[in-house]
């Protein structure tokens, strides 16, 4: 549908109507960009640290793909569970691009887990376990996650 776009990001850009600010990149799709951010608070002093996931400005003027983002956020904001990182907040940036807002996690993707060779079997159940009850309380909910791969997990 479309080619990944350079950022136009700055780490350190303050966004949101000076509500983060872009400390980390850690990601990019065909789509968007996420983020590590800083939510800034009164004297814009740190508050906590957050993911921002940020649609590409070429598709901020598509209504599909905007409606599609928004609906992103309404489905995740829907699920509460121990290992679903949580939607905070959905936004637009200065220029009118959409943004989300999401609960920032400390650990390791399972892709850089898999990347350090096998994994024994007992851990990969241990740790298959509790994503397989996260999904589970995504779908009793009528939410169906459609990029289920390792480095969203």
């Amino acid at each position: 549908m479309g080619q990944v776009m350079a950022s136009s990001l700055a780490l350190g850009t303050i966004v949101g109507h000076g509500r983060y600010r872009l400390a980390a990149r850690l990601g990019e799709g065909a789509f968007g960009e996420v983020f590590r951010a800083e939510q800034l608070g009164p004297g814009g002093r740190k508050q906590r640290d957050v993911v921002l996931k940020i649609l590409h400005a070429q598709w901020a003027r598509e209504a599909e793909v905007v409606r599609r983002f928004e609906r992103e956020f309404m489905a995740q904001f829907r699920v509460e569970h121990e290992h679903v990182a949580r939607m905070l907040e959905q936004g637009r940036l200065e220029n009118g691009t959409p943004f989300l807002v999401i609960e920032y996690l400390v650990g390791r993707s399972f892709r850089l887990l898999l990347d350090d060779g096998p994994v024994e079997p007992t851990r990969v159940a241990a740790l298959l376990a509790p994503i397989a009850a996260a999904l589970e309380a995504a779908h009793q909910r009528g939410v169906v996650h459609r990029d289920i791969k390792p480095e969203n997990l």
